[in-house]
């Protein structure tokens, strides 16, 4: 009995299958082909409909193309929809949060076309129409940060006239952000507390009452940015302000404050690589100290003394 796979051939193949050997076989395989898989292209009737859709599917693979392409290029595309010429992409920041990947949650740091320091933050969705983004709020957060950096460097250029040297400034709406690049020495420390005081006493009607100090490595001074610190830089997410941050000093700002009185508020960067290089040397010198082979001999106590001479006597 032939293979079940064979049962639906005509009959002549079952003749030919019985009373041939291997030849039948060959041939009844041929005759099974040519009854149950037709060639569409020699079917005249069939050919319009294949060709109809091939050309479907062509075109809904171009399509295709086109739609991924303008999705990779939305935000760019509803900037420039809805606020011409005002802003450009600077970069995504990065958030592994699950819930975000789900919900396509993306913040983006945008920046001013005509002032690349003017920056600020927004989030959009992916999947929301519109990207979930609304036009006045946009353009008010744009706005606020112009003002931002209109204050900051008119504090930048107030703390240069009285003579500081190797700084930085970014203003957050009422806060104040001073970066110093020099060694922190005591002297200098009190110095500069003292030129940021005058100088901030003597700006009109400004907003920013909080006030914060931080001197940094002098090794990276002006390597993100130069004068001015761009909103950006505080949303990069990951720890290169930590690790090159000496120490701090923060503040209420109110007139008449006093020098002395501040400069005892500096606190360490316990996070520094400056601060983590001193304690692992610290680490690895107590541990040398602590070694059995250099203890110090155990220490007799008065008590035992007493009695040895007692005993003694």
């Amino acid at each position: 009995m032939p293979p079940r796979r064979f049962r639906n051939v005509t009959k002549q193949s079952e003749v030919e299958w019985r009373n041939a050997g291997g030849g039948g076989r060959i041939i009844m395989i041929f005759l099974y082909e040519q009854t149950h898989f037709p060639n569409p292209f020699q079917l005249k009737s069939f050919q319009p409909k294949l060709q109809i859709l091939l050309m479907a599917s062509i075109l809904s693979t171009i399509f295709g193309c086109f739609q991924k392409k303008e999705k990779a290029n939305d935000l760019p595309t509803w900037l420039e929809t809805h606020l011409p010429g005002q802003l450009v992409v600077v970069n995504n920041i990065v958030n592994l949060d699950p819930m975000n990947l789900f919900i396509k949650e993306k913040n983006t740091i945008l920046a001013d076309k005509n002032d690349p320091e003017v920056q600020i933050r927004i989030k959009w969705f992916k999947k929301e129409e519109g990207l979930g983004l609304n036009v006045a709020e946009v353009q008010t957060s744009l706005d606020n940060a112009r003002k931002d950096i209109k204050a900051a460097r008119m504090i930048f250029d107030a703390l240069k006239k009285n003579g500081l040297e190797k700084f930085s400034v970014s203003v957050i709406e009422m806060a104040a952000y001073i970066l110093l690049y020099e060694e922190p020495s005591p002297e200098l420390r009190k110095n500069n507390l003292v030129i940021i005081l005058a100088a901030i006493d003597a700006l009109p009607d400004h907003a920013q009452t909080s006030i914060w100090i931080e001197w940094m490595e002098p090794s990276v001074y002006q390597q993100e940015f130069k004068d001015i610190i761009p909103y950006g830089y505080w949303q990069r997410g990951d720890s290169y302000h930590d690790r090159n941050k000496i120490m701090g000093l923060d503040f209420e700002w109110s007139p008449g404050l006093k020098a002395d009185i501040l400069n005892t508020g500096w606190a360490i960067s316990i996070k520094s690589d400056r601060s983590l290089t001193y304690q692992t040397e610290a680490y690895n010198s107590a541990s040398t100290w602590a070694m059995p082979a250099r203890a110090p001999a155990p220490r007799t106590s008065a008590w035992t003394s007493s009695a040895s001479g007692n005993d003694a006597s």
